[in-house]
């Protein structure tokens, strides 16, 4: 038998392996810095975005405080025509609530003299089963 051989490996030569991971670098760099990019930019759009929504905020503070103001002084307005009202003259007095009136009593009078109605007779049922035809006499 022989003896294994020993696999003959090209070893590579160093200044490959030295372009290769500069290769592979270069690339990292290039996309983290596309990836930077996207990130200002995107970081651009929501400071722009952020900026549009406190002027936003702010009229609506503005709107919100001026409807206040507008409430107080309607408040104030009623408060003042309630204390004339009172003035003129004293609140109405509350009417009560009527009772219920009672049924009517209805007193019987004299029957009348008239034949009594005649009384109603059953319809005749049908022997059998439903749908069955009807027996004949």
């Amino acid at each position: 038998m022989s003896a294994p051989q020993p696999v003959a490996v090209a070893a590579p030569v160093p200044s490959d392996v030295r372009e290769r991971q500069i290769a592979i670098l270069t690339e990292a760099v290039s996309a983290l810095r596309q990836e930077i990019a996207r990130s200002y930019a995107h970081s651009q759009e929501l400071v722009e975005e952020t900026r549009k929504l406190r002027v936003q905020v702010q009229g609506l503070r503005k709107e919100l405080d001026a409807e206040r103001q507008d409430n107080k002084s309607l408040r104030t307005k009623v408060r003042t025509l309630e204390r004339r009202l009172a003035e003129i003259r004293p609140p109405p007095p509350v009417a009560p609530e009527p009772a219920p009136e009672p049924p009517a009593i209805v007193e019987p009078t004299a029957a009348p003299t008239a034949e009594p109605a005649p009384v109603a007779t059953p319809a005749p049922v049908p022997a059998g089963p439903p749908g069955a035809p009807a027996a004949t006499s």
